[in-house]
């Protein structure tokens, strides 16, 4: 019984060092999302950049 009550005492103390833990878990969290999403749109953006590419070349030849 008294391992319970030690536990709910100290629990204040507890989330006080859980705290941290959570913000750097969500800022961690946030930070690959947008490293993902970056990563993403300049690859979309590169595969974009090369099929236009691709298309004024075969309409060049089209037009000579």
């Amino acid at each position: 019984m008294t391992g319970i009550f030690t536990f709910m005492d100290n629990s204040p103390y507890l989330l006080l060092l859980l705290w941290p833990l959570f913000l750097l878990v969500l800022l961690l969290t946030t930070l690959i999302l947008i490293y993902v999403w970056v990563t993403r749109f300049l690859r979309l953006k590169k595969e974009q950049n090369d099929l236009l590419r691709e298309f004024i070349n075969k309409w060049d030849k089209k037009q000579s």
